[in-house]
């Protein structure tokens, strides 16, 4: 995962969380450890060179909106091409307040014009995920929201 957080304290907070996760496998260089491994970079190209050089079998971009709009806009060559995204889309309450929001990928086009973006089934999405994720809206605390994965070739 590449988390990024505008702190070193915020950043190693999000690591002491990150390893109170039991069920996720963690791997450092050199072998197996119990611990989700820290690296600390301070730009995005840095850490993708590290991502490059770690056997993964997948990366994940948690936040912040310019890590997603920087992600989102690498060129298909590259090794760290973003080619489906994970969405939870809140349908209710707007939050008008929100001062943050995931830059609008799904208006990328191509050059004859026609959407990048394409909705995956939520088979897709399920098979992707390796678990059952739950279809449609779903509703907590009063808000309504849907899991979504978005794909582009």
């Amino acid at each position: 995962m590449l988390v990024v957080a505008r702190t070193w304290t915020c950043a190693y907070n999000l690591h002491d969380i990150l390893n109170t996760r039991a069920e996720r496998d963690a791997y450092r260089l050199g072998g197996r450890t119990t611990e989700t491994p820290l690296f600390l970079r301070n730009n995005l190209g840095s850490a993708l060179h590290l991502l490059s050089e770690i056997p993964i079998h997948r990366a994940f971009v948690i936040g912040g909106v310019s890590v997603y709009a920087d992600t989102l806009a690498l060129p298909s060559s590259s090794n760290a091409f973003v080619d489906r995204v994970l969405l939870t889309r809140i349908s209710s309450p707007a939050f008008q307040d929100c001062d943050v929001h995931l830059p609008d990928f799904l208006s990328d086009t191509d050059t004859r014009g026609n959407a990048v973006w394409t909705r995956a089934r939520h088979e897709e999405l399920k098979e992707w995920a390796g678990f059952d994720v739950p279809q449609g809206i779903q509703t907590e605390n009063g808000v309504e929201y849907e899991f979504q994965m978005w794909t582009r070739e």
